[in-house]
């Protein structure tokens, strides 16, 4: 495996890479890093794994289940993950919701919606239509007080 010159790591990851580098004949498990590090299992864990796989760490032992547990690896740094210099790399965090292929609708303009009653597809005018114009022509709509331009007024005029 073929290695740069800088070790690119999330911000996380480089104090166990600290830990590991400390001791380099120490062999870690995920909860032992865990641990010493003050961060959850499953982070160390993950860790471990993106260490391994950026050649930084190697599996040195696998140990056997005992009593119905999960198998456990024993981990340790390699001499490129010892030598190497640690760059943190900070990566942009998505927006929720946010498709990377779909580009925002333009204000004002049609969008393709789910029709709430019918569950079909439509091209709707303006974000709050959200009913198309099939269902809006049903018995169903115009039970519930409105026609295929808007609310109803059942009142009786009083």
């Amino acid at each position: 495996m073929e290695h740069q010159d800088v070790l690119k790591l999330p911000k996380a990851a480089v104090p166990l890479l600290e830990v590991l580098r400390q001791d380099p004949g120490q062999r870690w498990s995920a909860k032992g890093l865990a641990r010493a590090c003050d961060c959850s299992n499953n982070h160390a864990h993950k860790v471990l794994i993106m260490l391994k796989d950026k050649g930084a760490a190697q599996v040195v032992e696998k140990q056997q289940r005992v009593l119905g547990g999960t198998p456990t690896s024993l981990f340790s740094p390699t001499p490129y993950g010892l030598e190497a210099n640690t760059e943190i790399v900070v990566k942009k965090r998505k927006k929720p919701g946010k498709q990377d292929n779909v580009p925002p609708a333009p204000k004002g303009q049609e969008k393709e919606r789910t029709c709430l009653m019918g569950g079909g597809k439509f091209k709707s005018e303006w974000p709050g239509e959200r009913i198309c114009d099939n269902c809006k022509g049903t018995p169903e709509w115009k039970a519930l007080g409105y026609s295929e331009h808007g609310p109803v007024d059942t009142s009786g005029g009083q």
